[in-house]
């Protein structure tokens, strides 16, 4: 199956950033990388992740649920390129309401 991109997410784990931009990399680093695997957004990003992965549920529910366990425990989260993105198209769709 081909690789099923989202808008990258940056974890810090184990004092190390890493970028997060697709199911199949959320669904590897939450089976061998996460501190804690008993939670329920854990569980729940998981198996979302697993359902995406075989198309019963979208990218952008297993990208939410993944963002959601790593804030149950304490990962931080960084979306920056994200924001910079919907501003930029903001600031595009601004310009274009002036234009006559």
């Amino acid at each position: 199956m081909p690789k099923q991109p989202f808008s990258s997410v940056n974890i810090e784990l184990d004092s190390k950033t890493q970028i997060v931009s697709s199911v199949e990399q959320a669904a590897g680093v939450l089976v061998f990388r996460w501190p804690h695997k008993d939670g329920p957004y854990y569980k729940r990003a998981l198996r979302t992740c697993m359902d995406a992965y075989a198309g019963r549920s979208s990218i952008d529910c297993a990208r939410t649920a993944f963002i959601d366990a790593a804030l149950e425990v304490d990962i931080y989260v960084s979306q920056r390129l994200v924001r910079q993105r919907n501003w930029q198209h903001a600031l595009a769709r601004e310009s274009r309401m002036f234009e006559f």
